[in-house]
């Protein structure tokens, strides 16, 4: 039975903002559905961001606030904004190692996100959209170069692995 109290402002805001997250998720689906998953997997909790949509690789924050006015002013931009999120979960960005400059690494999976993210849906439009261009521009020297690093780290961590398990077999023989 359904209650007669009011609903709060805050709390159908907050619900206009899961079906508008939802309705980004079906669109994505569609163009992708190899990322059905991925998509749908993390739960959504609201939280105070400073962003319409963040991950920490186990949820998926929305600001309902936020969400509502990016959707108004652009519908895409909630699913590039998503898809954008889920691609850093994709990349592991949430996972790295501690022997990864974390800076770096941020920017290098930001524009390897971004530039998935343009190339499925179509370039960002408007200030934004010329804002990340040019960020993008300015910085693909430094995101090669993180990406490098993390590879050298992981390379290094193997190694090292590698040479523990060597030196455990010379020592049992």
């Amino acid at each position: 039975m359904p209650s007669s109290e009011p609903i709060s402002i805050l709390a159908q805001t907050e619900l206009l903002a899961r079906d508008v997250v939802d309705e980004s998720r079906t669109q994505l689906m569609t163009v992708l559905r190899f990322m059905d998953v991925a998509l749908w997997r993390m739960p959504l909790a609201r939280k105070r961001t400073s962003r319409a949509l963040a991950t920490d690789g186990y949820l998926v924050y929305l600001d309902p606030l936020s969400v509502v006015s990016r959707y108004k002013d652009d519908a895409n931009e909630i699913a590039r904004d998503y898809l954008h999120a889920i691609l850093h979960c994709v990349f592991r960005h949430p996972f790295v190692g501690t022997l990864v400059d974390d800076r770096l690494w941020n920017l290098a999976c930001d524009i390897c996100a971004e530039q998935i993210a343009r190339e499925v849906l179509g370039p960002r439009l408007g200030d934004r959209g010329t804002r990340i261009d040019d960020a993008d521009r300015r910085h693909v020297g430094v995101a090669v170069h993180a990406h490098d690093v993390e590879r050298t780290a992981v390379r290094r961590e193997r190694g090292v692995g590698e040479q523990l398990q060597t030196a455990e077999i010379g020592r049992a023989s």
